[in-house]
């Protein structure tokens, strides 16, 4: 039994339509939806920031996440690690 299924973004779940940016279609929103209706979670593994989806999908509520490569996960919309970089760190 499945009980979550965690998607990359860049080339899998998003899309680019001609020279728009990438977004994610209807077809994987509405599976997403379904998916989450049949019991089985949906999260997203990411390079990208956390707050991303909420700009590219239409569906209410929010997905645990592992994001920055993970150095930030949300689980229940809720931030349960996160590791920050200084300012040397950074730059370096």
């Amino acid at each position: 039994m499945i009980k979550m299924l965690f998607s990359d973004l860049d080339g899998t779940l998003l899309y680019h339509d001609g020279d728009h940016s990438a977004d994610v279609n209807f077809e994987n929103t509405e599976a997403i939806r379904k998916m989450e209706e049949s019991g089985v979670k949906f999260g997203v593994a990411t390079s990208r920031s956390h707050l991303f989806l909420e700009k590219k999908m239409s569906l209410e509520q929010p997905f645990d996440t592992v994001a920055f490569n993970g150095n930030l996960v949300y689980c229940s919309g809720k931030c349960l690690d996160a590791v920050t970089f200084t300012k040397d760190e950074i730059k370096k």
